[in-house]
């Protein structure tokens, strides 16, 4: 919203600033009195009645200078720019060099919108006469229309300095204020420096809606909501403004329930509803606050009514896609913001909700080329460098150290150091390579060693189908035991819904819990098949996987897991939900490793996370459960804990995490278990290698 709204207010201010910068160059000095009606046009903005008049004094005088320079602003002024042009070319063939025809050109331009050409007039005439403040004024506007806001601001500045009590040159400079500040803060971050240009404003112009609008918009960028929400409440006069405003700085302060209780305030106050354009928007922003609250089935219902109501509505287009991106349906609402693009290729929320839709659905080049197609509709703006800024965390090139200690209920402990690195060699490529030392030790003297390095590859084929691989060599030994194994897995994930995935994978690896179970070379192939489920609306996921294993010892597994979870806060997000398992060997090996020929288990658990946000200095991921687990007959109560701590600041990434499980689960092998571990990350560039393609 307060991107649209500020590039909205600096076209609308160019253009009103264009039409009246060089208003004082309707002082001729003409002798002609029978003109005086014509000037008295001009300067009322009846153009079209100007035009006819001083067309009919050049029927009879086609060489009237003055006629001719007051017919070319009228006609450039109702207009007709390329023939008030033409006027203009034809005073100068009359008269070479004239400032005031110069000047009159240089402004038909602004009247195009065309501000390079009118600057390098301007730029003429002040070489002759630094100090002639019609120029200088014009050469302000040009420079604000370039959008180069600091030369424009020294400009206008010297204009007033001539004329302090101009009118028109103190308009030009609020505008410049407000263009110059918008750039400030939306391209440079300098949001003190923006607040006090449009503070100045303020100063000559209490109360001005355009300065408060902006600087409502300023304190949303540095997050000072507070501030926003006490400007859109008590200061905005526009209706609309105020009432979508409020709703969405009391949004951004997290109070999401009020948010929505003023949208509906909106949506129910009579300005609004006896405005058509103004009513649509706010019962769109009034789904944007139903989203907000999660009432996804209420948004949608109201959006189908909008629908209806407004057939042709462009606004309704990208309103559905926000909603289905809500619904994590991101091809379908992919598929609206396009469509939307197509009648509005410069929306900010068309180009940069594209984006964010390729992004959910793995397409990071499409992302990429939508964040820099917006990036050249809004140069700097935050949201757009924001999702940048992620999308390179996620490619750049980065090393990550990580230490990790074990110890299971015989005792035994591993101890592993590893080293890994990771590059996105294009937004759908991802290669990585490691290094790791392992030491697996009992109550004896005697501990194996493990030397490992692996390979990996992942490559995203398409929207619903992505492709892992990875690779481990490693040597094992000691004094009386010495092993090669290579171990590897290769994986599938493919979406095929907006609430399903399968991934299909095999794998191979040697059995390494303990140090028992690796001294003994026994290598497990896995076949497995995992659904990942969820369903947005209710909240409610199902995970489920089924392992067919064979040993390399002759005996094989069969192991099935089943989750149902139910989400039931968003932020910190906690859900809860029941576990089920079953596992079963067709040999039982209990000497060898825990082979039980029937085992169950059935559990409650309880989960909870929080991200790293401004307020709140690390992300936090932990779960809980108990239950009870049957082998082979026997029944016992387990249950397992988990914590994981991870902050991030700038290019360091820290993690701690610790581990307790007394289940035989599936990679326990019967032992419960503790573990305890740390990494340290480092992107090792701001951008991933790719990136300089993408940019340009």
């Amino acid at each position: 919203m307060t991107t649209d709204h500020m590039q909205n207010v600096v076209k609308h201010s160019q253009k009103i600033v264009a039409a009246i910068a060089v208003a004082t160059l309707l002082l001729f000095q003409a002798k002609s009195q029978d003109m005086t009606s014509g000037f008295r046009m001009l300067e009322q903005g009846q153009f079209n009645e100007a035009k006819t008049f001083f067309a009919d004094i050049l029927a009879s005088d086609s060489l009237n200078p003055t006629a001719l320079i007051c017919y070319g602003r009228a006609t450039g002024l109702s207009g007709n720019v390329a023939e008030a042009q033409e006027v203009f070319h034809k005073l100068l063939d009359m008269k070479p060099g004239s400032k005031e025809t110069l000047l009159n050109l240089a402004e038909s331009h602004l009247w195009n919108g065309n501000g390079a050409p009118a600057t390098a007039i301007y730029e003429k005439i002040l070489a002759d006469n630094p100090t002639g403040f019609e120029a200088l004024l014009g050469y302000a506007n040009s420079k604000s229309m370039l959008k180069e806001y600091e030369e424009a601001y020294g400009i206008i500045n010297k204009a007033i300095a001539i004329q302090p009590e101009n009118a028109q040159a103190k308009l030009s400079r609020k505008f410049i204020r407000l263009g110059l500040a918008d750039y400030l803060a939306a391209q440079r971050g300098q949001y003190g420096e923006a607040l006090d240009i449009v503070n100045a404003n303020l100063t000559d112009h209490p109360a001005d809606q355009n300065s408060l609008m902006l600087k409502a918009t300023i304190y949303l960028l540095k997050e000072d909501f507070a501030s926003a929400q006490d400007i859109y409440a008590n200061s905005i006069e526009n209706t609309l403004d105020r009432f979508i405003g409020n709703s969405t700085a009391t949004h951004l302060l997290k109070d999401d329930k009020a948010a929505l209780q003023i949208a509906k305030k909106g949506m129910e106050n009579f300005e609004i509803q006896q405005n058509p354009s103004m009513l649509l928007k706010m019962r769109l922003h009034f789904v944007s606050a139903l989203l907000w609250n999660d009432k996804l089935k209420l948004a949608s219902k109201y959006l189908n009514e909008f629908e209806t109501q407004y057939p042709d509505s462009k606004e309704i287009l990208a309103a559905k896609a926000q909603m289905l991106i809500y619904l994590s349906d991101y091809e379908a609402g992919l598929d609206h913001y396009q469509q939307f693009l197509t009648q509005n290729p410069s929306s900010f929320a068309g180009n940069l909700g594209s984006a964010d839709a390729n992004h959910a659905l793995g397409m990071d080049n499409m992302a990429y080329e939508g964040a820099f197609r917006t990036l050249g509709y809004f140069p700097g703006q935050k949201d757009v460098i924001g999702f940048l800024n992620r999308l390179n965390a996620a490619h750049a090139p980065e090393v990550e150290a990580k230490i990790t200690l074990s110890e299971t209920s015989d005792k035994s402990y591993r101890k592993r150091y590893g080293l890994i690195s990771s590059v996105s060699l294009t937004p759908l490529l991802k290669v990585s390579s490691g290094y790791a030392m392992e030491e697996y030790g009992d109550l004896t003297d005697e501990s194996i060693q493990v030397n490992a390095v692996s390979f990996g590859a992942s490559y995203r084929m398409n929207k619903r189908i992505k492709l892992n691989g990875q690779l481990e060599l490693a040597k094992a030994h000691s004094k009386e035991f010495n092993s090669n194994f290579m171990n590897h897995i290769i994986q599938a994930d493919i979406r095929v819904s907006k609430s399903q995935q399968i991934v299909v994978a095999q794998q191979k690896e040697l059995q390494n819990f303990n140090k028992n179970l690796l001294a003994q070379n026994i290598a497990m192939n896995h076949f497995i098949i995992k659904n990942i489920s969820f369903w947005k609306l209710p909240k409610i996921g199902w995970y489920s996987e089924v392992y067919h294993t064979s040993l390399s010892d002759g005996n094989t597994r069969n192991l099935f897991f089943t989750s149902v979870y139910k989400n039931i806060t968003k932020s910190p997000m906690i859900k809860t939900g029941i576990n089920f398992s079953a596992m079963s060997f067709t040999e039982s090996k209990p000497v060898e490793y825990y082979s039980p020929l029937s085992f169950q288990n059935y559990e409650w658990f309880v989960g909870f996370s929080m991200d790293q946000s401004q307020s709140f200095p690390v992300s936090i991921l932990a779960d809980f459960a108990t239950g009870y687990q049957i082998s082979d007959g026997t029944e016992i109560l387990a249950w397992r804990a988990s914590l994981k701590v991870e902050r991030k600041l700038n290019r360091f990434g820290m993690k701690a995490f610790a581990q307790h499980n007394s289940q035989s689960a599936v990679t326990n092998n019967g032992f419960s278990f503790s573990q305890a571990g740390f990494s340290l990350s480092y992107r090792l560039s701001e951008r991933p290698i790719f990136y300089k393609k993408y940019s340009q």
